[in-house]
């Protein structure tokens, strides 16, 4: 009788722990490699090409720049992570949390100051975006500025 109640097959052993945890690491792996590639990727990719949009237009108008820092928040439907001034310029990076939360994708975007105090759009520069864009890392767009003469 005493065999019998020490051999239930409802006990817990350590194989039966490690098998629960090892389903368990493995449930939030599946978790973050579908917020990768449904929501991180697509809305930094998104944001990345609104931004490009706006200096690409630039071009279009030299000397004529009406992008402002408001104008690409709208774009990009998000504010900006962080906000650094050096000199007449701003600096505003733009961030989405990866599958993995210790990694982000991310770009920042330049502005330069007017004597008005708006903040006009001069450049974008890729931090890290993911691989559908093939210049991952090293990724720039700039505005014309006021010493390239415009053809």
């Amino acid at each position: 009788m005493q065999d019998e109640q020490n051999q239930t097959p409802h006990k817990f052993t350590i194989a039966r722990v490690r098998q629960i945890l090892l389903l368990v690491i493995l449930l939030l792996a599946i978790i973050a490699l579908a917020y990768e590639f449904r929501v991180a990727r697509p809305k930094s990719l998104t944001a990345w090409k609104a931004v490009t949009e706006l200096v690409n237009s630039n071009y279009s108008q030299p000397g004529e720049v009406t992008n402002t820092n408001e104008i690409v928040q709208t774009a990009i439907g998000k504010a900006p992570s962080t906000i650094r001034e050096e000199g007449n310029q701003r600096v505003e990076t733009y961030s989405w949390r990866r599958g993995i939360p210790i990694q982000s994708y991310s770009f920042e975007v330049t502005y330069d100051k007017k004597e008005d105090g708006r903040f006009l759009l001069n450049a974008v520069q890729a931090k890290s975006l993911p691989s559908e864009n093939p210049s991952n890392d090293t990724a720039a767009v700039n505005s014309p500025s006021k010493s390239q003469p415009a053809e």
